[in-house]
């Protein structure tokens, strides 16, 4: 296989490994309404199983798909929420957060200057203009990263280990390197992939903050009422923790296809 069949190969994997992502939070959210059908059922003494496919049969059209829809909204909500909030602040606001400065050829030192040159070289041979470099000066591991949304607000960022250790061949790697990731997208797809994690994981924080203002002090109500708090919560929180966990292995297999 050459490097344009895996590449091709890739890409098509990324998009089962999508296609994955969302129906990770559809279970999610099918998981959810489950025990929603049951507490409607239940209040109008029409139970007679467990059976999800009992249950979910036995639930109005209406009410099914509002108990569905809810929690659905609910983590598309807070997974755009967090798409807009990366997207708005960019990579300069991705790059500052970690102490990111950026390298200009006034002051610059031999080796920055050295990786200016590189950054530019690599920009001509694409027919684009340089991203912004900047340096993460107290870190000394060898890593680098490219970080936006698009490429107008694109950055890249390297840390003092690697202008220190890399020869400058070995930077000309990893600089191409980022601005394949910038080129084909991949900072958009992370991004949707960060938003996704971020709806599944509002989930578990609910389940979380249920069992807290349950258990608290401050809270109010009979002790049976608590306890079906406590219990909602611990629900919540393990259908959040166990989405969770799935959707990271389907980020990590995402990023892994992208590299």
């Amino acid at each position: 296989m050459n490097f344009f069949e895996q590449q091709e190969r890739a890409r098509k994997n990324t998009v089962v490994l999508i296609i994955l992502f969302i129906l990770c939070a559809l279970c999610i959210s099918t998981a959810v309404a489950y025990p929603l059908c049951l507490y409607f059922l239940d209040g109008m003494h029409l139970r007679d199983s467990f059976s999800p496919t009992y249950v979910f049969a036995h639930v109005p059209l209406s009410v099914l798909l509002t108990l569905f829809l809810c929690p659905l909204a609910f983590m598309t909500y807070k997974s755009i929420q967090k798409i807009r909030e990366l997207s708005k602040g960019s990579g300069e606001y991705v790059i500052r957060s970690l102490h990111g400065r950026l390298i200009s050829r006034y002051g610059a030192g031999t080796k920055e200057t050295a990786l200016l040159n590189v950054a530019e070289e690599i920009a001509v041979a694409f027919g684009i203009p340089p991203p912004p470099v900047y340096i993460l000066d107290a870190d000394y591991k060898i890593n680098a990263f490219a970080a936006g949304f698009t490429y107008d607000d694109a950055v890249i960022g390297v840390t003092a280990g690697a202008i220190e250790h890399l020869t400058r061949q070995e930077l000309q790697g990893v600089i191409a390197h980022e601005f394949s990731h910038i080129l084909n997208g991949d900072m958009k797809l992370n991004t949707f992939a960060v938003g996704i994690l971020n709806g599944i994981l509002a989930v578990e924080l609910a389940g979380e903050n249920a069992i807290k203002k349950s258990l608290g002090s401050n809270s109010r109500g009979k002790a049976g009422d608590r306890l079906g708090g406590v219990i909602a919560g611990i629900i919540l929180y393990t259908i959040g923790y166990v989405g969770l966990f799935f959707g990271n292995l389907i980020k990590a297999a995402i990023n892994r296809e992208r590299e």
